[in-house]
C-alpha cells in the first residue's frame, strides 16, 4: 500500500498503565490515486521494547478502517491506539515500533516508563 505512517509523541506512562497515542496514515500514491481504506483495511503490529532489554511484547490487531472509507491522495486519517505497559516493566526509556501488516511502513518512538 502506498502510505506513510507517523506516530504521535508518546507520553510518559506508568508501569501497569495504558500508553495512549495516535497513528496517522497518509495516502502517498504517486499517481494521485485514492485508496479504499475500508476495503483494503490492513492489520498492524505493535512491538513494545521495554527499558533495560526486557521481554519484547508484540500484538497483532486490525485497524478500524470502516469509518475512514476512501482516502484521497495526500490525505491522512488518524487512529487512536492503546497499549498496556506490563506491571513488571523496568522504569526508564521504552521503544514502541508500530507497523502496518507484516512488511508495511512503520514508525518508531520512545517514551518514559515511570513507577
Amino acid at each position: 500500500m502506498p502510505v506513510s505512517v507517523a506516530v504521535s509523541p508518546l507520553p510518559a506512562t506508568t508501569r501497569g498503565g495504558t500508553l495512549e497515542y495516535t497513528v496517522t496514515v497518509t495516502n502517498m500514491s504517486s499517481y494521485d490515486k485514492p485508496l479504499n481504506l475500508a476495503a483494503l483495511c490492513p492489520d498492524y503490529t505493535e512491538r513494545l521494547f521495554p527499558p533495560n532489554g526486557g521481554t519484547v511484547i508484540e500484538t497483532h490487531l486490525a485497524l478500524n478502517c470502516q469509518p475512514a472509507g476512501w482516502l484521497a491522495a495526500k490525505e491522512s486519517v488518524t487512529f487512536a491506539m492503546r497499549l498496556r505497559v506490563p506491571t513488571d516493566s523496568s522504569i526508564g526509556t521504552a521503544t514502541l515500533v508500530w507497523q502496518l501488516g507484516a512488511r508495511g511502513p512503520g514508525a518508531k518512538a520512545k517514551f518514559l516508563v515511570t513507577s
